[in-house]
């Protein structure tokens, strides 16, 4: 055991020399005194520190090797990494530009499809709303027989058909119908389950006028279907 240790006392290891002690001689003082010599284990430990401390130099002095070569390449590369980079960014800004377009041509063709049912529904609510305010005002299917009566050439003898409901409100307000509208002579009340209530038709010698409130909504809904599909049109031709 010793003489391993000696052999192995003074090495080099990298730049920094390494001295490991010999037992034999440890115990030794000036004068050839000698003090207690250390046990096995106590040798064996220092051994161990001593190793342990310049494996730990050796390990800086690898990764301070290690900065220096990065560093060297990255000066050497930095560039290139430069060009890389602006590459790869107009590579991005053009996908990104790309998927823009495609999100806008999606949302629009995403509003062409939904806008007529969205069409539909508004006349759908106003419809409903109409039909709750004649409900609450029995006096509303005289501003729509009149507002008909104005669209009439041949006036004079005229079959006003009104939901029954609506048919003793007319009667009684008759003469104020006659006179609303000038060359009016007479009006016959009929009373008729096809119309809706609030709503009219009314015969004439030139034909029938439809005034019921469901026509209405549908012509409303009709109109606005073709104003939307002429401004999709539009729209359409201008990105073409």
């Amino acid at each position: 055991m010793s003489g391993l240790i000696k052999a192995w006392s003074a090495r080099r290891i990298g730049s920094e020399r390494v001295c490991l002690i010999d037992p034999e001689t440890r115990g030794r003082t000036r004068g050839g005194r000698s003090k207690k010599s250390p046990s096995p284990e106590e040798e064996a430990a220092l051994i161990m520190a001593r190793a342990t401390e310049q494996a730990e130099l050796l390990v800086a002095e690898a990764e301070q090797q290690a900065d220096a070569v990065r560093l060297a390449a990255y000066e050497d590369g930095y560039e290139d990494g430069l060009r890389k980079l602006d590459e790869a960014n107009a590579a991005l800004e053009h996908e990104l530009a790309e998927l823009q377009q495609e999100a806008d041509q999606q949302i629009a063709e995403f509003w062409r499809r939904i806008e007529p049912e969205l069409l539909r529904l508004s006349v759908d609510i106003a419809g409903k709303i109409v039909h709750r305010e004649i409900a609450a005002n029995e006096d509303f299917v005289l501003s729509t027989v009149k507002a008909a009566l104005y669209q009439l050439r041949e006036r004079e003898h005229l079959k006003l058909r009104l939901n029954p409901s609506d048919c003793e409100t007319a009667r009684q307000h008759k003469e104020d119908l006659i006179g609303a509208v000038e060359g009016i002579r007479s009006i016959e009340v009929i009373e008729d389950r096809r119309v809706d209530q609030g709503g009219c038709l009314i015969e004439s010698p030139n034909g029938q006028l439809d005034g019921r409130i469901e026509t209405q909504l549908k012509e409303v809904e009709k109109a606005l279907l073709e104003a939307s599909q002429d401004g999709s049109d539009e729209v359409a031709a201008e990105s073409g």
